[in-house]
């Protein structure tokens, strides 16, 4: 992996940890398509996505997230 996409995904994963919607989005295309457990049917378009991000974020006030090494 780059320096570029190393940095992309520390400030990916630093957005999910800060609960910031508005950064994660910044990072996605306008026509991105977010899928993610227990939501049911995908996520189409950016703003949607925020929109789902963020209530994710209001019913799990406390969501968090763990880094592990991947080999």
């Amino acid at each position: 992996m780059n320096a570029e996409n190393v940095e992309l995904a520390v400030r990916y994963a630093q957005a999910w940890a800060d609960h910031d919607p508005d950064a994660i989005v910044a990072m996605h295309t306008e026509d991105t398509v977010f899928h993610t457990h227990g939501m049911g049917e995908p996520v189409l378009g950016a703003s949607a996505m925020r929109d789902a991000v963020a209530a994710l974020f209001a019913q799990s006030p406390d969501l968090a997230f763990e880094r592990r090494p991947l080999f």
